[in-house]
């Protein structure tokens, strides 16, 4: 028979807090010699602890083996009494392996089993079934549950008056305590003499009323305060407003006033919601004052719109006889203006008193300059009309017009434009021309921006008219009902 080797590299017992937890398993690790040579391949192992057997085809390589011994048979948690001393059995091949390996401390944790069923407490006995609140008391022979009498009796004194087990509450550290009958969420509050019954600061819903001359409500930051709101408001709900402002209609007073005195904005209003439809709606049915008004006197300007989307970044309509807004100054634009029409208007020459006078302007398919003016001709009947040195940058496509002044003579365009000048020939000395000439824009912006003389509407405009009325047509074929159907629900009401 070959000799075997066998050594054990350690054995781990998993178990819990009580019978019904504990697995009846043991991880069990080896190493197994044969003639001094690693063993490597299969092997049946029969493993034995006190009554308890179990046989095992184990994978042993390089000699290492690990198992979980119970698997198959659990392990009875009864072969752990024995209270000197449980040893495992290693048998291989028919060949009973020695010294036999002793289950040590963490092993006999199945003795915790054990504490479902406790009947001594250090040695002494425990008896009898408990109530709910009972504790143990000792008897001077065994431990039993008894109720828990150890709550004071008789008189309160301090700050509690009555009797127990049920005393009231007169004072908090000998201040008095009113008895006041509470509501439901009220806290205790202190009066100057007394603790009483009050709401705890803004209890929702909550509403009030006060007839004074002082601030109503006031919240001030303080200083040293590193907080980004001295007020937050937030409707999480999906209807109703955050926040609604009313005034009397006998009050001249603002019904909202915003002072800056910091270096940032007076108002910030951010609306990133994709399906709003408004981040400021002001509805005004005053007959003598804007809806909005804005004054100011620094140096800034008195209103900026910012908008980086693909529709428009303000937005004005009147529906009556009215303008839809009005500039009482310069307006300066830097891109491209698309209008019905445009013309000045202006207090009448004659009778500025009395009347305005109205002038069209020039429309044309491209951008074009027009340039003007009267020279007289040479003795040789000739004259150099000289332009800006910026204009054969500015200007292309050049269309020349000559009108004689106080006679006629053949005259005509004796040179083109050549740095940014041309030559009148044709005509007699001291003769006086009116001259015109025309060009196309061609700087950066002009060239990257033509006009589109003819372009198709967009899918959901078409059928729809800038100006409706003019083609007798109802305001439902307004190409801004289509953008702005609000507005045709307020035209509607």
């Amino acid at each position: 028979m070959k000799r075997l080797i066998f050594t054990i590299l350690g054995v781990l017992i998993y178990c819990g807090l009580s019978a019904q937890e504990i697995p009846q398993k043991i991880s069990y690790q080896g190493k197994l010699l044969e003639n001094g040579i690693p063993v490597t391949g299969p092997k049946n192992i029969t493993f034995t602890i006190d009554s308890w057997s179990e046989t095992k085809t184990v994978s042993v390589n390089d000699g290492l083996y690990s198992v979980t011994l119970g698997e198959t048979t659990p392990i009875p948690i009864s072969i752990f009494n024995n209270s000197t001393s449980v040893s495992l059995q290693i048998t291989v091949a028919g060949t009973t392996l020695s010294p036999q390996t002793d289950i040590l401390a963490v092993a006999y944790a199945y003795k915790a089993e054990k504490a479902v069923d406790t009947k001594e407490i250090d040695g002494n006995p425990v008896s009898g079934n408990p109530s709910i609140d009972d504790v143990l008391k000792w008897s001077g022979s065994q431990w039993t549950p008894q109720p828990d009498d150890t709550s004071p009796t008789g008189s309160a004194s301090g700050d509690l008056s009555d009797n127990y087990p049920n005393p009231t509450v007169d004072k908090i550290q000998n201040n008095p305590v009113s008895s006041n009958t509470p509501t439901d969420e009220q806290i205790l509050k202190w009066d100057g003499t007394e603790w009483l019954p009050d709401n705890d600061g803004l209890t929702l819903p909550y509403a009030g009323l006060y007839s004074g001359s002082a601030t109503t409500f006031q919240i001030e930051n303080g200083t040293s305060a590193t907080s980004n709101n001295v007020l937050y408001v937030n409707n999480m709900s999906t209807t109703g407003r955050v926040a609604y402002f009313q005034i009397a209609s006998n009050n001249s007073s603002d019904v909202l006033q915003i002072e800056n005195q910091g270096t940032g904005r007076g108002c910030f209003i951010d609306n990133d919601a994709s399906l709003s439809s408004y981040g400021l709606e002001i509805n005004s049915w005053s007959n003598t004052n804007e809806g909005l008004h804005i004054d100011m006197d620094g140096s800034a300007g008195a209103a900026e719109f910012l908008s980086d989307n693909s529709t428009y970044t303000l937005y004005s309509y009147n529906g009556g006889s009215g303008v839809a807004a009005e500039f009482d100054g310069d307006i300066e634009v830097t891109g491209t203006i698309n209008k019905g029409a445009v013309g000045f208007k202006i207090d009448h020459p004659i009778n500025p008193e009395n009347k305005f006078l109205h002038h069209s302007c020039i429309e044309s398919p491209d951008m074009m300059n027009v340039y003007n003016g009267n020279i007289v001709l040479d003795n040789n009947g000739e004259a150099i009309v000289k332009l800006p040195e910026w204009f054969s940058v500015l200007n292309k496509d050049y269309r020349y017009q000559l009108t004689c002044i106080g006679g006629f003579a053949p005259v005509y365009i004796s040179e083109k434009m050549v740095n940014n000048k041309f030559k009148i020939s044709g005509g007699t000395s001291g003769m006086e021309i009116s001259w015109q000439i025309t060009g196309i824009r061609q700087d950066p912006y002009a060239n990257q921006n033509r006009i589109q003389v003819e372009v198709e509407k967009p899918e959901n405009e078409r059928g729809y008219y800038l100006h409706y009325k003019e083609y007798n047509q109802p305001i439902e074929k307004s190409i801004r009902a289509v953008k702005h159907p609000e507005v045709l629900e307020k035209l509607n009401k």
